[in-house]
């Protein structure tokens, strides 16, 4: 082993000690009504009928959200790990950023951007079962959430969904859509301290707001475990899949 290789595995190592310690989970690793994740996802779905053929398979959806979600848990621990490290402006109102800061704020940005994609991604897995309307390049979460059929909007699982989103991710993915159209993280608090005018009373609640950013991913980090139980909840609500004995379908040919 190299010494780049070891010195990047004992830092993966000390970022990842973490979980434990926080703590911060992934969708492997919980249980959910006794089962593990992995046969909940699989019981469910292959009890249901799809609207429509799809190329991807159903280890392929479940492995899509579990490293998502993993990608997530990781980034959050990386946010813990450079917090004590990050640029504090809140004394004189200037923005001397340390290495640590930088880092600190790259991977928020990207961290946004995994939360964004995870919830995009079960948009996609309602969308195989419900019929919201949309065609394919038009499926987003809020989308399917606002074109959902009306029979089970009265579910209580879609109310989890929907008053979820509307109250606790929505606000929040919108940080994500500044970042991509507008300015990262970085960007956007090094200019809120210059606009500030060594404000300290300024300064210290931008320092307030961008110490939180671990914090906020760790609760973001329960809603996408809990989004994911009840994701499939309100799957199950659907009938069964109709399966056709090989004999009925020779009959039909005939």
């Amino acid at each position: 082993m190299t010494d780049n290789l070891r010195i990047f595995r004992d830092f993966d190592e000390v970022v990842k000690k973490q979980y434990n310690t926080i703590p911060l989970k992934d969708i492997g690793d919980i249980n959910i009504e006794e089962e593990n994740s992995v046969t909940f996802f699989h019981r469910i779905v292959m009890s249901k009928q799809k609207l429509k053929p799809s190329t991807d398979s159903y280890p392929k959806i479940y492995d899509e959200l579990l490293f998502i979600s993993k990608d997530i848990k990781y980034y959050t621990a990386l946010l813990f790990f450079f917090k004590p490290y990050i640029t504090d402006s809140s004394y004189d109102g200037t923005y001397n950023q340390t290495l640590e800061d930088r880092r600190y704020m790259m991977f928020a940005s990207i961290c946004f951007q995994s939360v964004y994609n995870f919830w995009d991604r079960i948009g996609d897995l309602l969308a195989m079962f419900f019929n919201t309307g949309l065609n394919d390049t038009s499926i987003y979460f809020s989308r399917v959430l606002n074109n959902f059929p009306e029979q089970y909007k009265k579910s209580k699982n879609f109310q989890w969904l929907q008053s979820h989103y509307n109250q606790e991710i929505k606000e929040f993915l919108g940080q994500r859509d500044n970042i991509v159209h507008f300015y990262q993280l970085e960007c956007e608090y090094y200019w809120k301290v210059i606009e500030a005018k060594m404000d300290v009373n300024k300064t210290r609640e931008i320092q307030k707001d961008k110490e939180s950013f671990p914090e906020k991913f760790k609760q973001q980090i329960d809603f996408i475990l809990k989004g994911f139980e009840i994701t499939l909840k309100l799957i199950e609500e659907l009938p069964a899949k109709l399966i056709i004995p090989p004999q009925s379908l020779s009959s039909l040919a005939n």
